[in-house]
């Protein structure tokens, strides 16, 4: 399985860059996780748009999903001419209704797949892609309904917190993975504002600690935050050095 980093920033990108994405891919198989503003062009720089066969959007805020209508508008044209052949498969919640109604409008170019109707597997909602990738789905805590997500293809797991507070079976999910990508929005002296939120880069770091992952990538950064105080406060909670996830950025697992 092979990631690569397409955008790290919250709530909006720092210049020529862009919010949350990352493509996964795995022999032929090729899934976007979260779509955020200025992440269709970052698909276009490393990859190709048109040899994606699913896009997951863990849940309705732009910085992972404000994408959707400029890559249905791709699919449309894409279409047209011949570059794609179906609509694209697009795993994401349905609430809150007020975000999922305008989404809703995109369905000429995009397959919507309701994350709360599919089946349940214990404690997770699952779906295999194109026959390669299981991804499952695991609610977190944020200000809306939202989804961590687990990718599993090649005998590698993939563990992805989305935008979540810290809560106790956060680091169940997240045990042993191969990899955890994980938010690390916050620094401590705005820690109050992470409730029921988000987590601060230091709970980001004990939280990878804890859990025992083999790779740790934090994402997901404040873009008025210097990085280097996000990677110290990163660091004091992982107990030792790590990479912050940069565009471009290609881990192989």
């Amino acid at each position: 399985m092979q990631v690569t980093v397409l955008g790290r920033w919250s709530p909006y990108p720092r210049g020529g860059e862009a919010c949350s994405g990352y493509l996964i891919e795995h022999g032929d198989t090729c899934l976007l996780l979260e779509c955020g503003n200025g992440v269709f062009s970052k698909v276009e720089q490393y990859a190709s748009f048109w040899k994606l066969n699913a896009i997951v959007c863990s849940h309705l805020h732009a910085d992972h999903c404000g994408d959707l209508p400029i890559i249905r508008n791709a699919v449309k044209s894409g279409m047209l001419y011949q570059k794609i052949k179906d609509k694209m498969p697009v795993f994401l919640p349905s609430i809150p209704e007020s975000n999922f109604d305008i989404i809703s409008t995109y369905q000429d170019g995009l397959n919507l797949i309701i994350i709360e109707k599919l089946p349940n597997m214990g404690t997770v909602k699952s779906a295999v892609v194109n026959g390669t990738f299981t991804v499952s789905f695991f609610n977190v805590q944020h200000s809306m309904t939202s989804y961590g997500v687990i990718i599993e293809a090649g005998g590698k797991r993939l563990v992805y917190t989305g935008d979540t507070q810290l809560f106790p079976e956060l680091e169940a999910y997240a045990a042993g993975a191969d990899l955890l990508i994980s938010e690390a929005t916050v620094l401590n002296r705005n820690k109050d504002y992470a409730v029921g939120k988000h987590l601060t880069a230091t709970q980001a770091g004990s939280l990878a600690r804890s859990s025992g992952v083999k790779k740790f990538l934090p994402s997901h950064f404040f873009p008025e935050y210097p990085l280097d105080e996000v990677k110290y406060e990163i660091e004091q909670g992982y107990g030792s050095r790590v990479e912050m996830a940069a565009e471009g950025m290609v881990i192989v697992l």
